[in-house]
């Protein structure tokens, strides 16, 4: 078997389906039955209970939004190490690819779609807002202290241009809508834009790879 082919069938796995869009399907699920609890709270007419509901239910949409962008995340990282790998072992036979820089803000940007009114693709959003999620409560201070080189840095210069701010308690819902979902339940999507992604690095690195005669 062809090393580098092996590699290109693993990046082209996370083309679909995967396990991931079954994930992204159960949260989802769930996100709808908060909403469908929020809806029957409503109903109630009971001003105090409704507000109660309402924060209990939207506290869990964040925490299951924010569990679907690390779902996401897992799969943007594991497409990113097939990559090193191709270059690690290109390089021990001579060529350096050059499809990426090989680093993960040089493999991203191999996403040509764009979320409206930025200059950042869809995984890099989707990247950036699953570390926010996963390291928000290690944040000490304002986010404008953070270097722009830090991970810290990098990541709220993404968020923030997307609409995330600082002490919002809805920033794993603006970050969902940013990228084009106005209902929450609806996460494949997500699966969509990656799958799409991946599929745009399999592509690019065959054509190299068959430009060196490497498959």
């Amino acid at each position: 078997m062809n090393i580098y082919r092996e590699f290109i069938d693993l990046i082209r796995i996370h083309t679909g389906p995967t396990p991931l869009e079954r994930v992204l399907q159960t949260l989802g699920d769930a996100v709808d039955a908060c909403t469908g609890a929020i809806t029957r709270a409503e109903s109630s007419g009971d001003a105090e209970y409704i507000d109660a509901v309402v924060d209990d239910e939207c506290d869990v949409i964040e925490n299951l939004l924010g569990a679907a962008f690390v779902a996401c995340q897992a799969d943007i990282s594991a497409v990113i190490s097939h990559v090193n790998r191709m270059h690690k072992r290109g390089l021990s036979d001579g060529h350096r690819l050059a499809s990426s820089d090989s680093s993960k803000t040089g493999i991203l940007a191999l996403d040509n779609q764009l979320v409206a009114t930025s200059t950042y693709s869809y995984v890099q959003v989707i990247d950036a807002v699953a570390n926010y999620f996963k390291h928000r409560d290690e944040w000490r201070g304002s986010w404008i202290q953070f270097s722009p080189k830090s991970r810290e840095g990098k990541t709220v210069a993404i968020i923030t241009v997307v609409g995330a701010k600082q002490g919002s308690t809805g920033n794993m819902r603006t970050g969902v809508t940013a990228l084009g979902i106005s209902n929450y339940r609806n996460l494949t999507s997500l699966y969509e834009h990656i799958a799409s992604w991946a599929d745009n690095v399999a592509t690019a690195y065959e054509s190299e790879l068959r430009s060196f005669n490497l498959i």
